[in-house]
């Protein structure tokens, strides 16, 4: 293994939106502009912070950083004019970053969706996908020419930017079957090769279109990769066949193909905090790895060390408002691949780099034990552990909590309840992991390690274990009161918090009524069956509009406007 990628967008989040939900999936362009125009100060200010990111990723060995994005580094005779401007500013400030980058002994590799458009260039380059391919490809190899020290793109084809994205450029989900993506791979992977740089195409997909199950289905796998045998291709793999949720077994996509291959790692936990506490993983990553062992073509990781989410949570890795504990999953993550270390000598050595050599027995106490808790209780591991799939997407791990969002809705406790069957234990669980959290606090208190959130994660913890009650439990006012005063005082204690919404109206499909509609929709086994062709698939798809109506109040409103929207499941 060779390739140890770093995600390098957190200098240009310093400032955004303090203190309000956004989207931490992309640069923020427009945060990066004011009155129109490239904000140059703040470019500057990204420039310094950036070379302070580099020489902490440097100094724990990763080799290479990935920026966002293509669309924003060429001038392009199809854009508008004020575009143009702004991206020739962008243009000098990006060669600043990918030098900076270089001299540190990083690669840069830059990420990009297929497609991305302005209103003038979607007019330009003409209908249909072999005009809007030719176009990408032409812009690849432009972009290749005015930037010889980038490494490579990663491409994004099965998911494009949340619908609360701003900004000049719009991505747009083009790639709806394995035939286009093969034909988009024959035009732009012999870009790749001629200028020797390479193509990271990214597996994950979200479910839309006849390619939004690449991410698991081993047909779709074949049908759009088997042609191709080329050195420059790097097939890029989550570790798990749904997003970075825990609970899941290794993605068998790795041992499908004998292409070159990272797998996606993240160390700032989008589901689990963003690192406002800790959930420590190097545990799984080290049992990743051991899963990984003889893999054909394994040739790297990816971590994402601040990517992904919609939430408020702020923490910038590596910059003035780090998290202590996303800079140790970042450590883990590269001392267990790349050094060759277990998980508790990568703690060790953390400690000896960024503590006290006698405080690592102590850190990986309390490491394991945020582990423990966030495994039994920020997830349900009865639900979690089940092979779920609905239409062409793995269910969530999770249905509960959600990015910065505790949901203590009555449609929930109906589905826990059919899923569940050992609830009074899984209450049980709860305030036994409700413990654990408390332990953390002393652990870190009596051995003067960090306690950074330590105390919010102890409060939105007892939130969950309360909630557990809930869903489980008999139906008792008085307990729905004290839960509702708990988050009260939660709220005014905490400014940065989940927010916790409770909703107990009742649903009004009966128990018997949803298990049944629960096992006709949902499937236990990964291939589709004859009901999902003709019904899930395709007529849920144009269903969709009056089931969005019917199901007003069931489903949060948060699941249509953030991300891709809750449609893209159905198309």
């Amino acid at each position: 293994m060779e390739l140890f990628l770093l995600d390098g967008i957190s200098p240009f989040f310093k400032g955004y939106r303090e203190g309000k939900r956004i989207n931490w999936s992309k640069i923020p362009f427009e945060h990066l502009e004011k009155d129109g125009r490239a904000d140059v100060e703040r470019l500057e200010q990204i420039t310094l912070d950036f070379a302070t990111f580099c020489d902490r990723a440097a100094e724990m060995g990763y080799t290479a950083i990935t920026l966002d994005d293509m669309a924003h580094m060429v001038p392009h005779t199809d854009y508008e004019e004020p575009v143009n401007q702004k991206i020739r500013v962008y243009a000098k400030y990006y060669h600043q970053w990918i030098e900076c980058a270089r001299v540190r002994g990083f690669k840069v590799y830059i990420t990009t969706d297929f497609l991305f458009t302005t209103p003038s260039s979607e007019q330009k380059m003409g209908r249909g996908f072999a005009n809007k391919v030719g176009w990408f490809r032409d812009a690849l190899s432009r972009f290749y020419k005015v930037y010889p020290d980038v490494a490579g793109i990663i491409l994004r084809i099965g998911e494009v930017d949340g619908k609360d994205v701003e900004g000049d450029f719009r991505s747009q989900l083009l790639v709806r079957t394995p035939a286009q993506a093969r034909k988009l791979l024959r035009e732009i992977l012999p870009v790749c090769e001629e200028s020797g740089r390479y193509l990271i195409f990214r597996l994950w997909s979200v479910g839309a279109y006849p390619v939004g199950d690449l991410i698991w289905n081993r047909t779709t796998l074949k049908k759009i990769f088997d042609p191709f045998d080329s050195p420059n291709l790097i097939l890029s793999i989550k570790h798990g066949e749904s997003d970075f949720f825990r609970h899941l077994p290794l993605n068998k996509q790795f041992t499908r193909s004998p292409h070159k291959k990272i797998v996606e790692l993240q160390a700032r936990r989008e589901y689990e905090g963003c690192g406002e506490y800790p959930s420590y993983i190097g545990n799984d990553v080290e049992e990743i790895k051991g899963y990984l062992q003889g893999v054909q073509g394994l040739v790297g990781m990816s971590v994402w060390c601040q990517t992904g989410g919609w939430t408020r949570f702020g923490k910038l890795t590596f910059m003035e408002n780090s998290s202590v504990w996303n800079e140790i999953n970042t450590w883990v993550c590269i001392r267990i691949f790349k050094y060759q270390e277990s998980a508790p000598q990568a703690l060790r050595s953390f400690a000896a780099s960024y503590l006290k050599p006698e405080q690592a027995e102590a850190l990986i106490e309390l490491m394991n034990a945020s582990d423990q808790a966030v495994k039994t209780l920020l997830y349900i591991d009865d639900y979690a552990s089940r092979k779920l799939y609905f239409r062409r997407v793995r269910l969530p791990s999770t249905l509960s909590v959600y990015w910065d969002r505790i949901l203590i809705l009555h449609p929930i406790r109906k589905v826990l309840k059919c899923l569940v069957d050992s609830g009074t234990a899984k209450v049980d669980q709860g305030q036994e992991a409700l413990h654990v959290v408390d332990e953390m606090r002393r652990i870190a208190r009596v051995n003067h390690l960090p306690e950074d959130g330590l105390d919010l994660m102890y409060h939105s913890f007892e939130i969950l274990a309360e909630a557990r009650k809930y869903y489980f439990l008999p139906y008792s006012e008085e307990h729905v009161l004290y839960l509702k005063g708990l988050v009260y005082r939660y709220k005014s204690q905490y400014p940065v918090r989940y927010s916790v919404r409770i909703e107990l109206t009742p649903f009004t499909v009966n128990s018997k009524t949803l298990r049944m509609f629960l096992q006709v929709l949902l499937r236990e086994k990964r291939g589709y069956r004859t009901f999902d062709h003709v019904f899930t698939i395709r007529f849920l798809s144009i269903l969709f509009p009056v089931l969005r109506r019917m199901g007003k109040g069931v489903v949060p409103e948060f699941m249509h406007k953030q991300a891709m929207g809750l449609e893209a499941v159905f198309k």
